[in-house]
Parts: C-alpha cells; structure tokens; sequence
C-alpha cells in the first residue's frame, strides 16, 4: 500500500479479515468529483476556459492514476509476501513430511516385511503344489530326490502363521503324491526291465530252435 500522501492511500484499511476498500472513503471521493462537476461552470468560448475544462477533467485523471498505480504496488507488496509464506510453508512442510515418514517407518518397515513373509509363504505352497505333478520324463531317481527335497522343506509356525494350516496341508498332500509316484515309477522300470528279459530269453529261443532246425 501506498505510504505517501496520494489520493489512494485512504481507500485501502486493514479489515478484520485482512486487506479491503474503505467504502466510505471512495464514496467521498465520488462525492467530491460530482460536486466539482457540478459546480464548474464551463467557458469553452475562451481558450482559458477551455483549458479550465481540460484541467477539471485531467485533475479526476490523475485520481485515477494515482489509485491504479497504488493499487499496483500492494498487489506487488502482497505477491512478495505470498513468495515468503510459500516459501515458509514448503520448509515447514519438508519438515513434518520428514518427521512423518520418521514416525511412520517402524509401521512401514513392518508392512514390507510382512508383504515379503506373505508373498514367500504363497510361493512355498505353491511349490509344494507344483512339486506333486509328476512329467513323463521323470524317473523314479529324479522324483525320489524331489521327495526328498519336499520333506526337508521346514514349515515355521511362526514364520507361516495363518498359512500354517494350509502349507501343512500342501505339503502332506505333495508327500503322498511323490510317494505314490516313486512306487509307480519303480514298478514301470521293474516292468520294462522284466520284460526287456523276457523278450531277450524268447529271441534266444528262437535262434537255438532255428539253428535246431537247420542242423
């Protein structure tokens, strides 16, 4: 705001909720231009007299002037100080961000673990559910060291917690599938190799009894 003693200074008061225009100051102003108006009696038949008019009418411009250049300044006096409380406010604000993350990251460091304990008891079961299928090209040797692998595979209490139950249960079921597997396996292998026999003793039979023949 303006601190000198021009026309505009008076229009603008400290309000009670801040900066405003000082209503009866302005219409005082428009008062006193009417009455000037009013009372001014024009000669515009001389050349001083219409020099008179030029002036009446140059002396509202100058208000004019006064009050949009004062205007001009508050207005900069205000966006300087907006810098300085955003300024302030981006410090105070960095700062209680900082000690928010601070007093929050005994939470957040918990969540992330618990994000990675749930996410690594979700992969166990379902490995445990994987490990039960069984491909063609397995062998009884590759499924035996997989069953082996599976009932190594220690299921903490207290690092499973609600997945207990349901690892638990994964893994029992993955168990007696292998299990069931390595028998089936072994006894197909048992199977072909009997039979591997028996087609060999019947082809030395049928060479002795041709060469029998021959002699």
């Amino acid at each position: 705001m303006n601190t000198d003693e021009s026309i505009s200074t008076a229009l603008i008061v400290q309000g009670p909720s801040g900066l405003t225009v000082d209503r009866r100051a302005v219409d005082a102003m428009y008062a006193g231009i009417e009455a000037d108006i009013e009372s001014f009696r024009y000669d515009l038949s001389t050349e001083s007299g219409r020099k008179q008019a030029a002036s009446l009418a140059y002396g509202i411009a100058r208000k004019r002037t006064a009050i949009e250049a004062d205007k001009k300044r508050l207005k900069e006096s205000l966006l300087v100080q907006g810098r300085a409380i955003d300024g302030a406010w981006n410090e105070i604000k960095g700062k209680l961000e900082a000690y928010q993350e601070t007093a929050r990251k005994p939470l957040t460091d918990w969540e992330t673990a618990e994000e990675t304990r749930i996410a690594a008891c979700e992969k166990q079961i379902a490995a445990f559910q994987e490990s039960a299928h069984v491909l063609e090209t397995d062998t009884s040797g590759s499924v035996a060291a997989l069953l082996s692998a599976v009932e190594a595979q220690e299921i903490d209490a207290e690092y499973f917690r609600e997945y207990l139950m349901t690892a638990t249960a994964a893994k029992k079921t993955a168990v007696e599938s292998l299990r069931a597997s390595v028998a089936r396996l072994k006894q197909q292998e048992a199977d072909r190799i009997e039979l591997a026999r028996l087609r060999e003793v019947a082809a030395a039979r049928d060479a002795a009894d041709r060469e029998a023949a021959r002699i």
